[in-house]
Order: C-alpha cells, then sequence, then structure tokens
C-alpha cells in the first residue's frame, strides 16, 4: 500500500516540477512528499523514522525527480 501512496506522491511532484517555474517549487514538494509518506504510511504510523533500511534510497529517488523534471 506504501508503495501505491508513494506513486501518487511522485505523481504529484511530476506536476508541481513540470508546471510551476523554479527548482525550489520541485525540490520543497519533493522533501514535503518524503516527510508526509514517512509520518503517515511507514510503520511506526504518526511518527518520523528515518534510519528504516531503504529509507534514504527512496529520499534520494524522490528527490531526483524533483531536479530532473525541471531540466
Amino acid at each position: 500500500m506504501t508503495t501505491n501512496i508513494a506513486i501518487v506522491y511522485v505523481m504529484f511532484i511530476v506536476l508541481i516540477a513540470r508546471y510551476i517555474s523554479g527548482y525550489l517549487w520541485g525540490i520543497f514538494a519533493s522533501i514535503i512528499a518524503v516527510i508526509a509518506i514517512n509520518f503517515f504510511f511507514s510503520e511506526p504510523i504518526m511518527e518520523l523514522n528515518f534510519v528504516k533500511d531503504g529509507y534514504p534510497i527512496t529520499f534520494a529517488g524522490i528527490l531526483e525527480k524533483g531536479f530532473l523534471l525541471k531540466k
């Protein structure tokens, strides 16, 4: 289920990065999406846990989408 939600968040990042000018908004949307996925949908729910296995890869991948789509 978390994977499906993450894909929806990435879709919104793509739309923000595509239609709003500037890198700042794409990066900001990426950071907010990563925090929201972690807080609302990852175990333990309603707590931030940035040290889980694979989490840095998820953060880097979502942040990369914000950067690459503005080029």
